[in-house]
């Protein structure tokens, strides 16, 4: 089964959204997916999306400047790095994505 936006456990991912899915290395970048597809399978939500790489910061804005991936990746819904729906925008032809807070690497810290 296929949807459009699904609520898990009180992670909620839509279609079309933005999702942190990892970090890179110390200095703690993020990479994103795109949702493309809600599935269900095997009793568990799956998100299917492509990967988008942070380029650079814009402090002004206040905006991750990102470049698109040709990777897909799988993932349970909520179990990414942070698990909110984060909106895509045009900002002077670049693709951005606005993140208000810092994400830190719990792995690295344990």
């Amino acid at each position: 089964m296929s949807v459009r936006s699904v609520t898990v456990d009180g992670h909620k991912a839509t279609v079309g959204c933005m999702c942190v899915y990892d970090l890179v290395h110390a200095e703690e970048i993020p990479v994103f997916v795109q949702v493309k597809h809600i599935l269900y399978h095997c009793g568990r939500w799956l998100v299917c999306g492509m990967l988008s790489y942070a380029s650079r910061f814009d402090p002004h804005y206040h905006v991750y400047c990102l470049k698109p991936g040709v990777e897909w990746a799988v993932l349970e819904v909520g179990h990414g790095v942070d698990w909110q729906n984060l909106s895509l925008y045009k900002l002077n032809e670049e693709r951005v994505v606005v993140l208000q807070h810092r994400i830190c690497n719990m792995k690295a810290q344990a």
